[in-house]
């Protein structure tokens, strides 16, 4: 049996969601302009109309990612953890004797990065590739079915009493923390049945 800990990123690990400042950062370098932003958005949110799919409007934001050269991701993400990143949460990430899981709804192409940067065991993200989100965002039943997949694949046997899982969002994190009967909400305003409430500090 093993402990794991399984993690969400935008506003569990940082205090902002991560693809607004990757936004503004490809705007200002000019890795993207403006008026292609929202050509993208516009084109995404009917297309998001037309067949209810969420990843439809979020393969805009792909674009985004896809545009900024590698060498860049990697820069942003090393100075958004540093600026936004929760260091009372990010110093607990790698405790002894656990498996680490970042298990985020956000891009896999800079996700990969935060993932090397925090030291993370295993990546659970949204894939892309050609402008385009592959498959289905990861969040909601999402995120229990890859852990599933994962845990199969690697041959994890979770021990359930002793893994702990984080999230801000008990609505879209409910099923990602069944595995672990240690469950913390981050900088919740409300108390949730079996979730513990946690502060995450920038300082």
């Amino acid at each position: 049996m093993k402990k794991i800990k399984i993690y969400d990123f935008d506003k569990t690990l940082v205090d902002i969601d991560s693809i607004r400042v990757l936004i503004r950062f490809a705007l200002k370098n000019g890795y993207i302009n403006i008026f292609g932003l929202s050509w993208w958005i516009i084109k995404g949110f009917f297309a998001m109309l037309f067949t209810g799919r969420f990843e439809k409007i979020k393969s805009a934001f792909v674009r985004v990612v896809e545009a900024v050269p590698d060498n860049a991701l990697k820069e942003f993400s090393k100075g958004f953890v540093e600026t936004h990143g929760y260091k009372n949460l990010i110093d607990g990430i790698n405790e002894e004797g656990y498996i680490t899981i970042l298990c985020s709804a956000s891009l896999y192409g800079y996700m990969k990065y935060v993932k090397e940067i925090l030291g993370f065991d295993y990546l659970i993200a949204t894939g892309h590739s050609g402008g385009k989100v592959i498959g289905n965002n990861n969040t909601k039943m999402t995120k229990k079915e890859n852990l599933e997949k994962l845990f199969q694949k690697e041959g994890i046997e979770v021990s359930y009493d002793e893994s702990k899982s984080y999230t801000d969002s008990y609505k879209n994190d409910f099923w990602m923390c069944s595995f672990t009967k240690n469950k913390f909400v981050v900088n919740s305003k409300k108390s949730y049945p079996d979730f513990i409430n946690i502060e995450g500090m920038i300082n």
